[in-house]
């Protein structure tokens, strides 16, 4: 049994990009239809608001601006939201710019490299705005409230609600034979998205599949390396940020400080480089490392060097001399 279920669990590594697709487009759809039901109602207009009659339905200025504003918001908002988050949350994201300005010369990425992992990270964050205005659409209400012109059946003789007035007191909405129909052809443009994105994507897949220069199981074994490494990178700073964290504070705990020095460490901090181009992570670590070239100075002189230049043994000048 445990082998077998080993075996389920390397299976499902192997699967695991599908699988979080497939999450996230299961978690879009479901997010969608509570929002439908918690808080999505069509605007009721009048043919006074509209300035058109009835029989005048099928003319573009039967269409009122709300109605129109508020179907294409609940369609198009959201997917633009998911977007956008779904490029935020990506690493590849924040590797590309993360002090990209200050890289050295050489080090800086290529157009091409830009423009291409630009390509690869909005590709993968589209997932999710695609679900929402695929399901959007095979809802169909969304479309329907924004096309239509009397969204709901009012105002002529044999309508279940005479006002509008009514349909907002009224629990259950009877929409007009015109709203139907949208949403029937709103449905089709729904299936229509899904298949076009589905064979889109399929051919961009097999596209980057035969382009890439390894075979399936280098391929393989290369985002695994990738993803061992990366949680290895991690773990490691974390346990030596903690290290050289407890040792500044350490340092400066051991004693009582005067006001100037806490005042010194108080203060809002941007980052910047000590003058051998090492890394300042904070005010404490400054203070740190400047007690240290104090007490060097007072041991050795003046020859002594400045801070950030030699580690001495403690914690934070062993910190600043680190390649971090």
């Amino acid at each position: 049994m445990a082998k077998q279920l080993g075996e389920l669990v390397k299976k499902a590594g192997d699967y695991a990009g599908t699988a979080a697709n497939t999450g996230i487009a299961l978690a879009t759809a479901g997010i969608e239809q509570l929002t439908t039901l918690a808080v999505y109602r069509c605007p009721c207009v009048t043919s006074k608001e509209l300035g058109c009659n009835i029989t005048q339905i099928g003319s573009p200025k039967c269409v009122h601006f709300l109605n129109l504003g508020y179907g294409l918001s609940f369609i198009i908002a959201p997917a633009i939201a998911l977007f956008v988050f779904g490029m935020i949350s990506n690493p590849k994201m924040w590797k590309l710019l993360t002090g990209c300005n200050h890289k050295q010369r050489g080090k800086k990425p290529t157009w091409t490299y830009f423009l291409w992992t630009l390509t690869e990270v909005s590709a993968a964050a589209m997932i999710a705005p695609v679900t929402w205005v695929a399901i959007a659409l095979l809802d169909g209400r969304f479309y329907a409230c924004a096309v239509t012109a009397f969204p709901y059946d009012v105002e002529h003789a044999l309508a279940t609600y005479p006002t509008c007035e009514a349909v907002a007191a009224a629990k259950t909405f009877y929409t007009s034979d015109s709203f139907n129909d949208n949403r029937s052809f709103s449905q089709f443009l729904g299936w229509v998205v899904i298949s076009g994105c589905l064979i889109v994507g399929l051919f961009l897949f097999g596209y980057t599949q035969c382009s890439s220069p390894l075979t399936y199981y280098h391929a393989k074994y290369y985002r695994l390396y990738k993803g061992s490494e990366e949680a290895e990178f991690d773990d490691e700073m974390s346990k030596k940020a903690q290290v050289d964290a407890e040792s500044n504070v350490r340092k400066f705990m051991e004693e009582r400080r005067e006001k100037k020095e806490w005042d010194r460490i108080s203060t809002v901090y941007e980052f910047h480089r000590d003058r051998n181009n090492l890394a300042l992570y904070s005010n404490l670590h400054s203070w740190v490392l400047e007690e240290d070239a104090k007490s060097k100075k007072a041991l050795l002189g003046d020859t002594a060097e400045e801070p950030g230049e030699e580690p001495n043994g403690n914690g934070g000048t062993t910190m600043s001399t680190t390649p971090l």
